[in-house]
């Protein structure tokens, strides 16, 4: 049986093929973010490439609100990182999946 971890990651892990089958349809060129530096938050897609970034996008599934703001830290991160390696006029896209209704 899966933990509640793991089904929250395979979840994710779901958000984030949908996001790039929809970037695929709309005929966007897109890289998935390679990890640049050790232990850093990086966002998960990159547009139009990991070269020449324009557009970040960062995915992320959450189960309540208590997890929407641990995420919200993260995405953050993520996303001051790559603007601090690949410039300040990055956009950022942040796609959030889940059920705030709940708290845990």
């Amino acid at each position: 049986m899966a933990s509640n971890t793991q089904i929250k990651i395979r979840y994710g892990m779901i958000l984030e093929n949908c996001v790039a089958r929809a970037l695929e349809l709309g005929g966007f060129d897109f890289e998935r973010t390679p990890q640049y530096e050790d232990m850093s938050e990086v966002p998960d897609f990159l547009i139009p490439d990991s070269e020449t970034p324009q557009v970040v996008i960062e995915c992320h599934q959450v189960g309540a609100r208590n997890s929407l703001m641990m995420k919200s830290l993260r995405v953050l991160t993520a996303v001051a990182e790559a603007k601090r390696r690949f410039g300040e006029e990055l956009v950022a896209i942040s796609v959030i999946f889940g059920d705030l209704s709940r708290d845990r």
